[in-house]
């Protein structure tokens, strides 16, 4: 009994200590486990937002195609956020429309305005497609030229900057909705959500 008491004694330990051992290696390597899925799982996913002048431009198409069919097209030529063109068009009516964004949006509205009014209005040259008609819905500075086929607006004023947007309107068929029509929808969508321009500074002193 006492020689099988020394081996006893003498003989290796590690089955009655095997199971805690076990143990921790598992509880190593789930958290190892689990740190790896965090990681993966929380891993930023890369988006692309639109950018400024596709998103413009998108609000007018969807404002052009209740006139000119659902299968209109858009086009981004320029896409700078402070020259923003957009070309759309379908069922035969073409729109190139301009947003710039300006301190002094106001002040080139009010200049085309009053060129065209003084080029086309006085005695010896009369000619009314040439002058400006306002536009009513469009915040007051709305001005339609018949003769260009051009809506001129702004959303500025003569203390705030804004967004100075013209759109012309070519045709190849003169069937469909007119043309005013067709521009009104895409300048208001296009004022409304194109960038403005920064307020000017005051008047030099």
């Amino acid at each position: 009994m006492a020689e099988r008491r020394a081996k006893d004694v003498g003989a290796p330990q590690w089955r009655g200590r095997s199971p805690t051992l076990a143990l921790a290696l598992c509880c190593a390597l789930a958290a190892s486990c689990g740190g790896s899925s965090h990681s993966q799982s929380t891993a930023p996913t890369a988006q692309h937002a639109p950018s400024v002048a596709a998103r413009v431009c998108g609000a007018g198409l969807r404002a052009a195609q209740a006139f000119i069919g659902a299968a209109a097209q858009m086009q981004v030529a320029d896409s700078d956020p402070a020259n923003i063109e957009c070309l759309l068009h379908g069922e035969g009516i073409r729109l190139d429309v301009i947003a710039q964004a300006s301190p002094l949006a106001w002040t080139e509205y009010d200049t085309t305005v009053v060129h065209l009014a003084q080029a086309f209005g006085s005695p010896g040259v009369h000619e009314p497609s040439h002058l400006p008609h306002p536009v009513p819905g469009l915040g007051g500075n709305a001005t339609w030229v018949p003769a260009q086929g051009e809506l001129v607006a702004t959303n500025g004023t003569q203390s705030m900057g804004g967004s100075y947007v013209t759109t012309t309107v070519t045709r190849s068929s003169p069937h469909g909705p007119a043309s005013l029509t067709v521009a009104t929808a895409v300048t208001r969508a296009t004022v409304a959500s194109a960038p403005r321009g920064a307020n000017p500074g005051p008047p030099p002193s």
